[in-house]
């Protein structure tokens, strides 16, 4: 599904039907580091930090969940220093990622504590070269309605909103079946604090088969956990 295709959601409505399920809150900690996403245990990255005890949270995404929009509340630090939220507000502190590239994951520069995103398919990363780094280094570039991430390419999450308030749409590239999240940093997650309680809201076509008489929302509905995604808190599948 295309990225307009998706903004039609937006549009029609569907995200703000009241009795539409949704995944969480989950829980990430500021030590969640997205260099070890879908990386086996005792894999390194960032220079001190390892799997699993720095890896992202996991998402496992349905078939069908083309696109997810969030929405995050919560604060974090990177090391001794100012608390800041899901934005990565106040005082936003602009990097990248130290050693670039790594594990097959992009590079991103983005807001320090920020949430962050990068889906991913079966593989284990490292085993192929990691796509071009995306930059969300001003407003105007974490101010989009919907974005259409790589697999492998890092992406700026946020509070799942944009400056309108509208929530944020985010496009499930084709091959992904995992979503991890995690904070924005340098290096070294180990040395990071508190956490960010995020809502999922999965964005879902072909809807299973529902009893004659059971009402359809819509061609295009948000699925909580009833068997199309699960969430856990591990580096690997």
């Amino acid at each position: 599904m295309s990225a307009a295709a998706l903004a039609m959601v937006l549009s029609t409505g569907v995200l703000s039907l009241p009795a539409v399920a949704v995944i969480g809150p989950v829980e990430v900690p500021g030590t969640a580091d997205l260099w070890l996403a879908g990386m086996p245990d005792g894999s390194t990255a960032s220079i001190n930090d390892s799997a699993p005890a720095q890896s992202p949270v996991l998402v496992t995404i349905g078939p069908q969940v083309v696109g997810f929009s969030f929405d995050a509340v919560g604060s974090t630090h990177h090391g001794p220093g100012i608390l800041r939220d899901a934005e990565g507000l106040p005082d936003p502190f602009i990097l990248s990622h130290a050693p670039g590239a790594e594990n097959g994951i992009s590079d991103v520069t983005a807001p320090v504590s920020a949430l962050m995103g990068v889906f991913l398919d079966d593989d284990q990363p490292d085993g192929t070269p990691a796509p071009v780094a995306l930059s969300f280094a001003t407003e105007a570039e974490r101010d989009f309605l919907t974005l259409s991430p790589a697999l492998k390419q890092v992406f700026f999450i946020g509070d799942g909103r944009n400056s309108a308030l509208d929530l944020q749409l985010f496009e499930v590239p084709a091959g992904a079946s995992r979503l991890f999240l995690g904070t924005m940093d340098g290096y070294e997650w180990n040395n990071n604090a508190g956490s960010l309680s995020v809502t999922l809201y999965p964005v879902i076509t072909d809807p299973p088969v529902v009893p004659e008489g059971s009402t359809v929302i819509s061609v295009l509905v948000l699925a909580g956990l009833g068997g199309w995604c699960c969430v856990r808190r591990r580096g690997t599948a």
